[in-house]
């Protein structure tokens, strides 16, 4: 009664229409009612009578109950989920993204706030998590996919995404799409490993088989020259074979180029040729260069092409002497240690 007196009372004084909830303990149980009120004015705007309607609103009040409960445990979710979640704009713009950006790239959520997605993705997989977006904001799919993406201190990790387009609630005409990422760059790493090791393999059977065969050293050695190019991702390779029966030369068996109008050369190399194929044999050990520097330093000179800063080496070894050598180069590809034991293996053969 005191709270109906009050609202009655602050309508007459203040011409304002009022509002307010309680509870009636129905017979099917309580129910929550909402009550508004009305000033009724006569000609002279005088305040003649209050009208009120009561409406129940326990259903809808349990709807609401429920949407903020979800958006609660929604927050929460988001707040503390190990994944990124993010909300993005038909045009990849990120308008939500989780703390968690904070621990998978680096970044504050603020800082991320408007980018688009694809500004940090690897450029060679733009146009690919493209086409998967396209086709998400025209379907109700949910789509996973693998891309690179750039943390804030410029290193790439790989991120597996799931995707699925949803309405705008403020628009239902626009879809944005709501993601979950997780970095997966360890098993990435994995599989890249095992399918290297499988690679590796078939072709190192292949070259055993050749061998075995009793081909010629020049055919044995020009396939030897591809496989390690191909396999190191390498624009040029040559095998040497020392010229044992008289000591002063190294005989140049197989090189082989990328570049256009390259062809492949044998013969002899001259005792004072700065050539990469001698210094196996020079040194007796493997090189390992990834700079120009590096390169310098371990064959004590400078390289031969100019263009070259990138270079693998491996000494064939029989009993204690270096017989030969395989190398491999490239101006643009980091060389790693997969890639030595790769030359390695292959110059054992």
């Amino acid at each position: 009664c005191e709270l109906w007196e009050k609202s009655i009372s602050g309508v007459f004084q203040s011409r304002q229409s009022r509002q307010f909830e309680f509870v009636h303990e129905a017979p099917n149980g309580p129910r929550n009612v909402r009550v508004m009120l009305f000033a009724d004015l006569d000609a002279e705007s005088h305040i003649v009578s209050v009208t009120g309607v009561m409406i129940d609103v326990t259903d809808e009040n349990q709807t609401l109950e429920a949407l903020r409960e979800s958006r609660e445990r929604y927050r929460f979710l988001a707040q503390h989920s190990t994944d990124l979640i993010a909300r993005h704009d038909q045009d990849g713009h990120i308008l939500y993204v989780s703390p968690a950006c904070r621990r998978l790239l680096g970044f504050e959520p603020d800082e991320m706030m408007g980018l688009s997605h694809f500004e940090l993705m690897h450029p060679d997989d733009v146009d690919h998590v493209r086409l998967i977006q396209e086709r998400l904001l025209e379907s109700d799919t949910v789509t996973s996919t693998t891309f690179r993406i750039r943390k804030k201190d410029g290193n790439y990790v790989w991120f597996e995404t799931t995707a699925q387009s949803v309405p705008d609630p403020a628009d239902p005409e626009v879809r944005h799409l709501i993601t979950m990422s997780r970095d997966v760059t360890d098993r990435k790493s994995t599989e890249s490993a095992l399918a290297w090791e499988l690679e590796l393999n078939a072709t190192m059977a292949m070259l055993s088989q050749t061998a075995a065969a009793g081909h010629s050293i020049d055919s044995l050695c020009e396939l030897i020259v591809d496989a390690a190019r191909n396999i190191t991702g390498s624009e040029r390779g040559c095998a040497c074979v020392h010229d044992s029966h008289d000591g002063q030369a190294d005989a140049v068996r197989y090189c082989s180029q990328t570049e256009e109008g390259a062809t492949a050369l044998t013969g002899r190399c001259h005792p004072n040729s700065s050539s990469h194929c001698r210094m196996g044999v020079e040194t007796d050990h493997a090189v390992f260069a990834n700079t120009h520097e590096s390169l310098v330093e371990q064959i004590g000179r400078q390289p031969a092409f100019a263009n070259v800063n990138r270079l693998l080496a491996a000494p064939a070894i029989l009993g204690s002497k270096s017989v030969g050598t395989l190398t491999v180069m490239n101006g643009r590809r980091d060389y790693n240690s997969r890639d030595l034991e790769a030359l390695e293996r292959m110059a054992e053969l």
